[in-house]
């Protein structure tokens, strides 16, 4: 039995199964992780708990968990990476909470390195983008994670595309985030229609309204001026954007594409597919239960040795 949990910004996921494509039972609790991620990590555990006593089979005993966040994480102990924008996180011993309370070592990941889900059976290089409260990048080549010397690959919300732009958590100003995460987007609506809610930004776009269209697409051409430098480089068969649960990313796909387009050569993404997540907002939970489902294969190799 396999265990993923997707920490995110505002929710935990918690999905069970004997596979990554063999899910038995899950769940999607709205919260706001942020604030205290030891109680939602004890709130995730607590669901992984009861999910894997409802489909508890003596046959499939738990034998790998996967822990996904929203934050940079080094390769080599698993521990959270200190950063100077989401202090709630630091100090959190993940494996040691997750092994205290399930019984296993887990493998935690930055919630955008759970891009492997997305990328197709045969492509060489896959680029996926989550686009939620922060804004990240994970780079899957030949089937393996990029994770870079210390962790923290793919962290393109904070590079600055503005240099007189808004002042960001992170000390810079202009930063891919303060353009292109969905706060940037709701504080850019709020001349038209005030204070909103994710809630409503998906209202307002299935209600065809020309202003958050809009919003989506700028967000997307921001988006796109980070990456084109990132296609250029890797010339990805795919780039792939993932959102949150309420909101469609169809317009800001499209301000994506259109930015790349005309940023790189013609040559270099003549087979490029710039498309939103297969997963949707389970993207990163799809990709939890399939590292898991990888670090079982691996053990199970190593103990026929």
């Amino acid at each position: 039995m396999l265990c993923g949990i997707d920490l995110g910004h505002h929710h935990i996921a918690v999905a069970v199964g004997a596979g990554a494509t063999d899910v038995a039972a899950h769940e999607w609790i709205p919260m706001d992780v942020d604030s205290d991620p030891g109680a939602a990590l004890s709130t995730a555990l607590a669901v992984a708990s009861r999910l894997l006593a409802g489909v508890d089979d003596g046959d499939l005993p738990l034998i790998a968990v996967t822990v996904v966040v929203p934050q940079p994480v080094t390769d080599a102990d698993g521990h959270l990476v200190a950063t100077p924008f989401l202090h709630s996180w630091h100090g959190l011993d993940v494996p040691g909470r997750v092994r205290a309370a399930l019984g296993v070592s887990t493998a935690i990941e930055n919630d955008a390195n759970a891009a492997i889900a997305e990328a197709g059976v045969g492509t060489q290089t896959t680029v996926f983008v989550k686009v939620s409260t922060g804004l990240g990048a994970g780079v899957v080549v030949g089937g393996g994670l990029v994770r870079g010397y210390g962790g923290q690959a793919g962290e393109i919300g904070h590079l600055v595309v503005k240099a007189d732009g808004q002042l960001c958590g992170c000390g810079n100003r202009g930063c891919l985030e303060t353009l292109a995460s969905v706060p940037a987007i709701l504080r850019a609506l709020q001349p038209v229609h005030g204070q909103i809610l994710e809630s409503d930004l998906n209202r307002l776009l299935a209600d065809g309204d020309t202003a958050s269209a809009r919003a989506m697409r700028d967000a997307g051409e921001a988006i796109g001026t980070a990456l084109a430098p990132v296609v250029a480089a890797l010339q990805p068969e795919d780039v792939v954007i993932g959102g949150p649960r309420e909101i469609p990313m169809e317009h800001l796909v499209t301000g994506v594409r259109s930015r790349v387009e005309s940023l790189v050569h013609p040559t270099v993404i003549q087979h490029l597919s710039v498309r939103a997540a297969s997963h949707g907002p389970l993207a990163s939970l799809a990709g939890a239960l399939q590292i898991a489902e990888r670090t079982a294969r691996e053990r199970n190799r190593r103990s026929t040795r």
